[in-house]
Order: C-alpha cells, then sequence, then structure tokens
C-alpha cells in the first residue's frame, strides 16, 4: 500500500468537467454523428433485405401453393389424371369451336326456314 500511495500523491487532482464548464459539451459529435449516422444507414440495409427475403419467401410459397392446388385439380378432374396447360388451352379451345359451330347451325336453320318460306310464297304466286 505504501507504494500505491506514493504514486497517487505524484499524480495531481484533475478538474472535472464540470470544474472546466464543459457540463453540456459532446466532444468529437460530428465524429459521433457520421457513426450513428453509419449505423442507421446499416439497420435500414438489414431490414431492406430482410424484407426483399421475406418477399421471395412469400412468392415461392404461393407458387408451391398453387402447384399443389393445380395437382388436386387435375387428380379431382373425373380420372382426367393430370392435366397440362396444353391440353387445357385445346379443351378451352374446342369449347368454343362448339359453340361457333352451333351458332352457325342455328343461322343455317334460322335461312332455311326463311328459304323455305319463301319458296312457299313463290309457289302460291305461282298457283293463282
Amino acid at each position: 500500500q505504501r507504494w500505491q500511495s506514493s504514486i497517487l500523491a505524484k499524480i495531481p487532482e484533475q478538474p472535472t468537467a464540470q470544474d472546466l464548464g464543459f457540463d453540456q459539451r459532446v466532444f468529437c459529435l460530428k465524429e459521433r454523428r457520421l457513426v450513428f449516422q453509419k449505423q442507421q444507414e446499416e439497420q435500414i440495409k438489414l431490414q431492406e433485405e430482410q424484407r426483399k427475403q421475406q418477399e421471395v419467401i412469400a412468392k415461392e410459397e404461393e407458387r408451391l401453393r398453387i402447384e399443389e392446388m393445380a395437382a388436386k385439380k387435375s387428380t379431382d378432374n373425373d380420372g382426367k389424371g393430370d392435366v397440362t396447360e396444353e391440353e387445357e388451352e385445346t379443351e378451352d379451345d374446342e369449347e368454343e369451336d362448339t359453340a361457333k359451330e352451333k351458332k352457325i347451325k342455328e343461322k343455317e336453320e334460322v335461312e332455311d326456314e326463311k328459304n323455305v318460306e319463301t319458296d312457299e310464297e313463290e309457289d302460291d304466286d305461282g298457283e293463282e
């Protein structure tokens, strides 16, 4: 303890910041602000990266869910099995074609009826 007290006796008492009048003074303010600003920017970048990763994960989950639904649908299609997009398109095209054919047939029938009526009228005119 003797050596401690002798060393401490040689060190003069130093004034505190309050003694010097630096109560509210912040040293290296610009540097501290830059460090704080960099930390905030890094946090923002991390949050942005996490958000992007979550979006990618959400999109992947949605894609998988849609694929599962399509697989369920294909097995539920009265034993049709797996139906590819091309087969679905062909089925849609066939349905459209049949609808068009029906319309054309209806038009032809209507025209035939008109022709029959005009023929009958001509026959009636010709008999008189």
